[in-house]
């Protein structure tokens, strides 16, 4: 794993020359804030690049090892099990954990409804891995792999955000999967800094204020799943 992690701090660092004291590194499972979080580095002036991971605990462990400068979003408390990055207190999105499935067609009552079922879950998602403990589960690496093995029929359901089930169901075209109502959960996420940038908190937390009574999270959040859905 520290191999691996050595080699993607170099491919980040070939790959962003400009890398500097102007532009901090944020891995990420998805894009679904990037607006929002974009927004609030230039108004400090400062300007962010998000680098796509395919695993949850891969990412996590990279941003805790201050390879890059953070995670772009996680549910609230990561520290307790990842000390060195810092949580910026302000929600920057809320997601809303669904439920998909082909054959199965039921009310979602919370987490509890689920257990009857084979559920297919998104490794390193820890909302869905503490929400489903103790239930039968099969782990994917990707988003796309869960489809794939809901679409087949490997398991009865599966579980992820909204907009990332919208945006596999688009490139898939003629999918016959559906979404299950209503949201399993719906949980605010957070921006993480490494701890090498804990005076970048506060500062970033005033500005995410400010946008969120301005009106603006919101706003650009409207405009990502529109583009990202359309």
């Amino acid at each position: 794993m520290r191999y691996v992690a050595g080699l993607f701090l170099l491919l980040i660092l070939k790959s962003h020359p400009a890398y500097s004291n102007q532009t901090l590194v944020f891995v990420a499972l998805g894009e679904g804030p990037k607006y929002v979080l974009q927004e609030a580095y230039r108004r400090l002036n400062l300007s962010i690049t998000i680098e796509l991971m395919p695993a949850g605990e891969r990412a996590l462990w990279i941003a805790n090892q201050g390879i890059v400068d953070g995670d772009l979003i996680r549910i609230a408390n990561i520290q307790a099990r990842y000390p060195n990055l810092l949580m910026v207190p302000t929600p920057v999105y809320y997601i809303e954990q669904m439920v998909f499935s082909k054959q199965q067609d039921f009310p979602v009552q919370g987490w509890n409804s689920l257990r009857p079922y084979n559920i297919g879950i998104l490794i390193g998602m820890k909302i869905v891995e503490d929400g489903t403990k103790g239930m039968t589960t099969i782990g994917a690496t990707s988003y796309e792999q869960l489809m794939q093995l809901v679409n087949l029929n490997r398991v009865d359901i599966g579980i992820l955000p909204r907009i990332n089930i919208l945006m596999e169901m688009k490139r898939m075209q003629r999918s016959k999967l559906k979404i299950l109502e209503p949201p399993v959960a719906v949980t605010p996420l957070y921006h993480y800094l490494h701890k090498k940038h804990h005076t970048l908190v506060p500062k970033l937390n005033q500005v995410l204020q400010a946008m969120e009574q301005e009106g603006i999270i919101k706003k650009l959040i409207n405009q990502f799943f529109v583009e990202a859905t359309q």
